[in-house]
């Protein structure tokens, strides 16, 4: 066995579910993400319904304890489970992605008594799964299955077919009995190997199929380790880091390039598999600070293809396929910014001029689709990012002036009108050279109160100038915990209602808010680069906010990466930058990834977790840290193994 890399933990096995941080394999046509040695989620391609589960249980009525360690295996996307009960190890277990084929493989070696070590339930979610072949007995076992059109994926469905196979080997009969309608048990007697296969029709997975049968053990390991050896060349090299800083990188690299799908998008996290801008940015600013160039303009190219397919921006779009595609109230602007800004980091980390004249009529088109909602010098919100959709502000401040909207469009724009002045002179870029001037000469009006930055101003519509109907997310709906997606009608109080909250009684909540600052607004343009705000008064808004929030309130996961780049882009001390690294450390879980949301020092329990964003923002600034020379040696944090509910 390997020497494992990453403790990610000794966790319990309880009630057929494991505990501990969520880890990903991946070679961009299946993603496979698990718990422990639970298997939670299966796609293929990254865009489609989870094709199945895995979960352990106590095997023939045998009580836990049953315990877990997992962790990942140096240099490679392997990792490796010792299952123990009462503290004597009773298997092993190695999981690996085929380099080329949608294929998983999971080899299961018991240790000492064989009968009984333990067992897996597979599971099919939901009746859009068919059956096609399933072999109940032998030593080789197939079992096909097909996943129907209209299957769910989200709020969404699918409109094609998927096709996928388990196959089982073993030395000894295998035990593979019906646990319900759409579950069976698998019970370990024995060593045993786990292929999983999916494609879009039946002999794409067969060809897989045959590809991996040939293979021998070392040869899983070979193929994996020289798939890594390739993805790590292509980093830059980086300046001498603690060891423990080194295991962030290699933990982040791994946790963002095995969610990167084959046509260049990363999903939200792993119950959430679309492409959204926001979220592909962060994890495109830790691709350039790694010097993972290519993959990062993979993302960029991920988003042209798509604006040549349909002609415009969706907040999250499929990856692997054509759709779904995810919208939300007013797409135009933010998530089309965020792409436009990354191009912009991009093009100054490679200087890569051929890449921004390709894609320069898309950045053209999604910039000047944006100046017609520029009101008094503002943007409004998105309706499904981070402080609309994550209940920051309320869907009444959907309308209202977005600084982070209106900053992130106006670095976008100044930044591609100084690059085509002197190639593209005939481009008509007017209309976005007068909004761009507009909004730099009012930003600071609007947006900077008592030399605070706050989130929204209200000033940037009145109830009169608000659009009658309106198709998005009933504001009373959300409310009361409940998500009505639908054609949406404005009250006299400016809110937007379906016709089933209308009729029962409009809106009931608070009114809209007036000005208010979210630390990860005030924070944002240090990280983006601007110089609307002098340095020494972000370095204020950081000492505000270092002092009067604490470690342990709630707060998205990218607010103590943000106040870590800014103090170093704005001279904060030594003692505040050390204060802030053990901040992002403590939101770093055993598996080396960040999370959505945190409250009292820990992930949230519904939030999305093993997120590329958080991650490539935390890694991002750490590395900022280091190239200052900022970074302790040593650190006395240690992530959290696993928490009260999986």
């Amino acid at each position: 066995m390997a020497t494992i890399r990453t403790r990610t933990g000794r966790f319990p096995v309880l009630s057929g579910r494991a505990f501990g941080p969520v880890h990903s394999l991946g070679n961009g046509r299946m993603a496979v993400y698990g718990r422990g040695p639970d298997l939670t989620e299966v796609y293929c391609p990254y865009t489609s319904p989870v094709l199945l589960q895995a979960f352990l249980e106590p095997a023939d009525g045998q009580a836990p304890p049953l315990e877990c360690v997992t962790g990942g295996s140096i240099g490679s996307g392997i990792y490796r489970h010792r299952l123990e009960r009462n503290g004597v190890a009773i298997a092993d277990m190695d999981d690996t992605m085929h380099p080329d084929w949608p294929a998983f493989r999971r080899r299961i070696r018991p240790l000492g008594e064989t009968a009984g070590v333990a067992s897996f339930r597979l599971d099919w979610l939901h009746p859009h799964h068919r059956a096609l072949q399933v072999d109940l007995e032998g030593r080789d076992i197939r079992i096909s299955f097909e996943i129907l059109p209209g299957a769910p994926l989200f709020f969404h469905t699918i409109a094609d077919a998927r096709y996928g196979t388990v196959v089982l080997r073993s030395p000894d009969p295998i035990r593979l009995v019906p646990a319900g309608d759409r579950s069976l048990q698998l019970v370990v007697d024995a060593p045993l190997e786990i292929l999983i296969l999916s494609g879009p029709d039946v002999p794409s997975v067969d060809a897989a199929l045959a590809a991996c049968l040939s293979l021998g053990d070392a040869d899983w390991e070979a193929l994996d380790r020289d798939r890594f050896r390739r993805i790590l060349a292509d980093r830059r090299a980086l300046p001498p880091m603690p060891d423990w800083m080194e295991e962030v990188v290699a933990d982040v690299e791994r946790l963002v390039l095995t969610q990167q799908s084959e046509d260049g998008g990363l999903p939200s996290a792993n119950t959430l598999p679309f492409g959204y801008s926001r979220d592909n940015y962060g994890a495109g600013r830790g691709l350039l600070a790694l010097g993972h160039f290519a993959a990062a303009r993979a993302i960029l190219e991920f988003r042209l293809r798509k604006w040549r397919l349909f002609g415009d921006f969706r907040n999250a779009e499929a990856m692997g396929a054509l759709a779904p595609r995810h919208p939300s109230e007013e797409p135009r602007v933010e998530q089309t910014s965020y792409m436009a800004v990354l191009a912009r980091d991009y093009w100054m980390a490679t200087g890569d001029d051929s890449f921004i004249d390709l894609s320069f009529p898309m950045l053209k088109d999604i910039l000047l689709a944006q100046v017609p909602l520029a009101r008094h010098g503002m943007l409004p919100f998105n309706g499904d990012e981070t402080y609309i959709a994550g209940l920051f502000l309320p869907r009444s401040c959907l309308h209202h002036g977005s600084a982070e909207a209106t900053l992130l469009f106006l670095l976008a724009g100044e930044w591609l009108l100084d690059w085509a002045a002197p190639r593209r002179p005939q481009a008509d870029l007017e209309p976005l050279r007068q909004a761009c001037a507009d909004i730099r000469s009012r930003f600071r009006e609007w947006f900077l109160v008592d030399g605070v930055l706050v989130a929204n101003r209200p000033e940037r519509m009145g109830i009169g100038e608000l659009p009658t109907r309106r198709h998005g997310v009933c504001e009373e709906g959300m409310r009361r915990g409940e998500l009505h997606d639908t054609w949406l009608t404005l009250d006299e109080t400016g809110h937007y209602n379906c016709p089933r909250c209308t009729a029962d009684g409009g809106f009931r909540g608070l009114p809209a808010l007036g000005p208010v600052e979210i630390p990860s607004v005030s924070l944002l343009p240090a990280y983006l680069g601007t110089d609307l705000l002098a340095p020494e008064e972000i370095l204020s808004t950081c000492r505000r906010i270092l002092a009067s929030v604490s470690p342990l309130d709630r707060c998205v996961g990218y607010d103590p990466p943000l106040l870590l780049y800014a103090l170093c882009a704005c001279g904060g001390s030594e003692d505040e930058i050390a204060q802030t690294v053990d901040r992002v450390l403590g939101l770093r879980d055993a598996g080396g990834s960040f999370h959505e949301y945190y409250d009292g020092g820990k992930p949230v329990a519904d939030c999305n977790r093993h997120r590329p964003w958080e991650s490539g923002y935390a890694l991002d600034a750490l590395l900022m840290a280091g190239r200052l020379g900022r970074l302790p040696a040593r650190t006395a944090h240690i992530p959290y193994d696993w928490e009260s509910t999986p």
